[in-house]
């Protein structure tokens, strides 16, 4: 299928420290053959076409990349299902759906809509870039590799194929295969920067901080805003025990993409290294609102309160680890050691006061 047009999308795609995956936001781009002159026409025009003539389905469809384009994704869904009720058997329809739903974050609808596209024929190699994109999401990576496999069929040098096989090949930790897939797509585009920052993150991961500061330095000729890419830099200098060089790269990296919660992780494990416990507590405070699995992060955040003073919410937190696990030794003594901190404040407050309790020697109150 010859196609004219591209269609630049927002993508949550999936980076990888090690064989742990984590979803940033990103551009990804997907193919798209777009209604011939959609582009053209105003929204106005269309909405008064659409008055005069109710049962025009590609008029609903022209529509719905109009609103896509301008962000009402909401209206765009209803105007495709106009569009499909009008005309159900054209797969260009299920397709607008799918890029529609993929964009809403619901998923499984759009791998359903995507496999309707198909089956009424719309065998654009883009088709299987974006469901090997959703079966990558839906953590369904050998579907995945088959559906790139049939894209890389028709265009063996397609950059997002390759990136995506690479992505797939790494979660089955199939490395060597990753990394050749995500060599491969540099070389088919070299400006194309999420192989770089694969690549920069799996070497991070496997502690060979040189090579992955060679692939972010070629990153950061094609994007230096890109806010993974700082977050990649900050651990390859907590790797090499540069803390100040990964405190400013980290915050970089919160600075450009304030949901990169993974940055302000590290931030907090570099803070309770130097033993600075407000610090720990504003990073990790905003970590668990997001994900509270991370490694010993409940703990060191119950630990940070009770040593900046917070001892209420230190005993909040420390309950919070024993429920998981009873037998955690340490948990134990920091709700032992919180409770006598707040019992001491207690009693010293009291005794200031002159409270009776602490007097009962005496027969005159001192106040």
């Amino acid at each position: 299928m010859h196609l004219k047009n591209l269609l630049w999308l927002n993508l949550c795609f999936v980076f990888f420290n090690a064989c742990t995956s984590d979803a940033i936001n990103q551009e990804y781009m997907v193919s798209l053959k777009k209604v011939a002159g959609s582009s053209e026409i105003k929204l106005n025009d269309l909405n008064i076409a659409i008055r005069r003539n109710r049962n025009n389905a590609s008029l609903y469809a022209r529509r719905a990349v109009l609103l896509q384009e301008r962000g009402d994704i909401v209206q765009a869904l209803k105007d495709i299902a106009f569009a499909i009720d009008l005309d159900g058997d054209k797969g260009e329809y299920y397709f607008r759906k799918a890029l529609l739903l993929r964009q809403a974050k619901n998923y499984k609808a759009a791998q359903s809509a995507a496999a309707a596209a198909e089956k009424l024929g719309y065998k654009g190699y883009e088709i299987y870039i974006l469901q090997a994109e959703l079966s990558i999401r839906l953590k369904k990576y050998s579907e995945a590799i088959e559906e790139v496999n049939i894209a890389l069929a028709s265009i063996p040098t397609h950059e997002y194929a390759l990136y995506y096989r690479g992505v797939a090949r790494a979660e089955l930790f199939d490395t060597a295969s990753a990394i050749i897939n995500f060599r491969r797509a540099i070389q088919s585009s070299p400006d194309f920067i999420y192989p770089y920052l694969q690549l920069a993150s799996m070497y991070n991961g496997k502690k060979d901080h040189a090579r992955a500061f060679f692939y972010l330095k070629r990153a950061e000729r094609i994007d230096s805003l890109n806010g993974y890419l700082w977050y990649q830099k900050g651990l390859g200098y907590t790797g090499i025990h540069r803390p100040d060089s990964a405190q400013y790269s980290l915050n970089k990296a919160i600075r450009l993409d304030p949901g990169l919660y993974k940055a302000h992780y590290e931030l907090g494990l570099i803070s309770y290294k130097q033993q600075d416990f407000k610090q720990v507590v504003h990073h990790l405070e905003k970590v668990k609102l997001v994900n509270d699995t991370l490694p010993q992060l409940e703990e060191i955040l119950a630990e940070s309160y009770e040593k900046s003073g917070r001892f209420r919410l230190a005993l909040q937190q420390y309950t919070e680890v024993l429920k998981k696990d009873p037998n955690d030794i340490r948990a134990q003594w920091g709700l032992r050691r919180s409770n006598w901190a707040l019992y001491k404040i207690k009693r010293d407050s009291l005794r200031r006061l002159g409270d009776p309790f602490y007097y009962a020697d005496t027969t005159q109150n001192t106040y």
